[in-house]
C-alpha cells in the first residue's frame, strides 16, 4: 500500500483520505454553526458569506460578514443605532422653526443672501494677495 510522509509521520493514503474527509467535515459543522447560532442583539442578524461589512435591510434585520466575531456584530448594531437617532434630533437654534415654502412675507418667493460671517482661524495659514 502506498504511503504518504507528511512532517515525519507516514500515513497510507486511505489514512489522508480520512483525514481529509475530517478537515472538511469540521469545516461544514463550523459554517453552519456560525450561519445558525443567532446570539441576540437586540435585532435579528444575519450572517452572509458575499457581504463585506454591515447592512441594513428595511430597519428590520442587519446582514453580517460571516467570519465577524460577535463582537464586531454588536459594535456595528449599536453604532447603527447611534447614528439613526442622533438623525431624528435636531439641534436647537437650526431648524427647529419652519419658514413658508416662499421665504419671508413679500420676498416674491426669493430669498434674500444670509449674510456670511467669516471669523479669521488663527492656525490657518495667512493668504499672499497675488497682484
Amino acid at each position: 500500500m502506498p504511503s504518504v510522509s507528511v512532517a515525519g509521520l507516514r500515513l497510507t493514503t486511505v489514512q489522508c483520505g480520512v483525514l481529509v474527509a475530517t478537515l472538511l467535515a469540521f469545516l461544514a459543522l463550523y459554517l453552519a454553526y456560525r450561519v445558525l447560532y443567532r446570539p441576540d442583539f437586540g435585532m435579528p442578524v444575519r450572517r452572509r458569506l458575499l457581504v463585506r461589512g454591515f447592512r441594513m435591510r428595511r430597519e428590520e434585520f442587519a446582514e453580517v460578514p460571516i467570519w465577524w466575531s460577535a463582537l464586531q456584530v454588536e459594535r456595528a448594531v449599536r453604532s447603527h443605532w447611534k447614528a439613526s437617532l442622533r438623525m431624528t434630533v435636531r439641534r436647537p437654534g437650526r431648524g427647529s422653526r419652519r419658514r413658508p415654502a416662499g421665504g419671508r412675507a413679500g420676498s416674491g418667493g426669493r430669498r434674500a443672501p444670509s449674510p456670511r460671517v467669516v471669523t479669521p482661524r488663527p492656525w490657518a495659514p495667512r493668504r499672499r494677495r497675488s497682484r
